[in-house]
């Protein structure tokens, strides 16, 4: 897959299309500061490492990047066949 097919954060083109007028006179440092408290990076290096992984894998690589741990309770009350909605609730919400 190239990668201007890939999905990756750009806060800069997210101010430009949300914001086109008042993008221009943001200072810098806050536009960085975004770019750190999101972890754009970060973030950016999975895309592209994940970049063929699709469904349950790269769910699996998804929780490994976000160093999650899963508590299923209740597991026995599952039926073994069909399909399932899975709900979660992570204190901070981000990993959500």
């Amino acid at each position: 897959m190239a990668d201007d097919s890939l999905f990756l954060i750009d806060i800069d083109k997210i101010l430009r299309e949300k914001a086109p007028k008042q993008s221009k006179y943001i200072p810098k440092f806050v536009v960085s500061y975004l770019k750190h408290i999101v972890h754009q990076e970060e973030l950016n290096v999975f895309l592209r490492e994940s970049k063929d992984k699709v469904g349950v894998d790269f769910l699996k690589a998804c929780l490994e990047f976000l160093d999650a741990n899963i508590v299923v309770k209740g597991e026995e009350n599952l039926p073994k066949e069909g399909l399932y909605t899975f709900v979660s609730n992570h204190p901070l919400g981000g990993q959500d």
